[in-house]
This record gives structure tokens, C-alpha cells and sequence, in this order.
């Protein structure tokens, strides 16, 4: 009966220990998982690089309009799928290092070469360029010998921490000018 009862404590002892070293089995290999999401995740997130560029973002407006012409590239090795706004941002520097305090606001939008609105996201391929129109008109009343700073952006939800921007600074001539 002693020799059992020793054989049954050894037992239980082995199960006690088979059980422990099961559940730090286990949480080795959740923390392994998690760690390889994350890496991967930072990996993937750390190779979004796109760039905005504009033949010139430094133009003066006239009554039919100004036309910005643009660029968008994916410059990193992941396809990424990119939505583009325009917004009215008077908080830049204006290019005469005045203050933004005083611009005025314009009307923009964003269209394909064939001047087609631009609707939905943009799916860009590894060094894909993607180009594009902004078109500027000067809403009925606005000031003039002002100007407007126009933030174009581009966000993608694989890149939630980043967004990728280019301001284009347009003056309001007198007319005449």
C-alpha cells in the first residue's frame, strides 16, 4: 500500500508537472505569435513611402482658374490603395513669408488628366506613378492681392500613423495683373 501510494504521488507530481510545462508551452508559443504580428505588421507599415509632387506649387490664379499638375508615386515594394483630399489650410507660411492668418479660401478639386472627378481610392503598385489635376477657381467676392495655401493629402488605411501632403500656394492677383 505504501509503494502505491508513492507510485500514485510520483504520478500525480509528473501530471502536476506535464501540465506546467504545457501551459508555458503555451505561452511561449502566444507570445511568439504576437510578437511575429507585430513585426510583420511594423514591417508592412514601416514600407509605405509615397510621394506628392506638382510641376510647380507656386502659382498666381486668373478669372478661368489655375490648374495644378500633379503627381502621386508609391515609392515603397507593397501595393497600397490611397484616398486624395483637398482642403483650404491657412496655417502655412505663405511663399512672401507672410502669415496665412489673412488667405483667403478657394475652391478645388481633384480630377484625372481627362478632368474626370476623382472618386474612391487610387490602387498603386510598387513605383507606380498616379498623375492628377487640381483644379483652383476663386469664389465670387474673395479678396484679392491675397493668398490661398491648398493642403493636398493622401492617407491609406495600411498607413493609419502616416499621411503624405503637399501645400500649393495660389495668389489672387488684382485684376489687370
Amino acid at each position: 500500500m505504501k509503494k502505491q501510494l508513492q507510485n500514485f504521488k510520483q504520478k500525480g507530481s509528473f501530471m502536476q508537472d506535464t501540465a506546467f510545462n504545457l501551459m508555458n508551452l503555451a505561452k511561449a508559443i502566444c507570445s511568439v505569435l504576437i510578437l511575429l504580428v507585430l513585426s510583420v505588421t511594423g514591417i508592412y507599415a514601416q514600407d509605405c513611402k509615397v510621394f506628392i509632387t506638382a510641376e510647380n506649387n507656386i502659382e498666381s490664379v486668373n478669372s478661368d482658374g489655375r490648374t495644378y499638375f500633379m503627381e502621386l508615386q508609391n515609392s515603397g515594394s507593397q501595393d497600397l490603395s490611397l484616398l486624395l483630399s483637398v482642403v483650404n489650410n491657412n496655417s502655412y507660411v505663405n511663399p512672401d513669408q507672410s502669415s496665412g492668418t489673412s488667405n483667403v479660401n478657394l475652391n478645388a478639386q481633384l480630377v484625372t488628366i481627362d478632368k474626370q472627378p476623382i472618386v474612391g481610392n487610387i490602387l498603386l503598385k510598387p513605383n507606380e506613378v498616379y498623375k492628377f489635376l487640381v483644379l483652383v477657381t476663386v469664389p465670387a467676392g474673395t479678396l484679392v492681392d491675397h493668398w490661398n495655401c491648398s493642403e493636398v493629402k493622401a492617407i491609406s488605411d495600411q498607413c493609419p500613423d502616416l499621411s503624405f501632403s503637399l501645400i500649393l500656394n495660389t495668389y489672387i492677383p488684382s485684376p489687370g495683373e
